[in-house]
């Protein structure tokens, strides 16, 4: 993911992290700025049943201009969730993930997959 807000933009437009789609790990608007980038992976593990595991791990970073990232500011995370299929036919599942950031934790709880 790769975000880029113009000198324009009301705060609330600015790039953060805290979504599923960037990193789990960190609370949404914590770190903020106009620049942004993030990448994570993720590996699926059904059980037996209903049931599957997951862990998962990324990094990113945020920054004012492109050309201020820097390797000490990258923000990894990391965790783990666990999986129960709601409906087998379409692959639903009911997620649960805690995740461990530079700056704390998060435990998300939701529907589908995080990505």
């Amino acid at each position: 993911m790769i975000c880029s807000a113009n000198q324009s933009v009301p705060f609330y437009d600015l790039c953060f992290f805290g979504t599923n789609n960037d990193i789990r790990g960190y609370t949404g608007g914590e770190f903020q700025n106009r620049r942004m980038f993030a990448t994570q992976a993720e590996f699926r593990q059904e059980l037996k049943g209903r049931f599957g595991v997951v862990a998962f791990a990324g990094v990113g970073a945020i920054a004012k201009r492109w050309n201020e990232f820097r390797m000490d500011h990258f923000l990894p995370a990391g965790g783990a969730g666990l999986r129960f299929t709601l409906d087998k036919k379409n692959h639903i599942n009911y997620r649960i993930d805690w995740a461990v950031g530079r700056a704390g934790h998060t435990l998300t709880i939701g529907i589908g997959e995080a990505f």
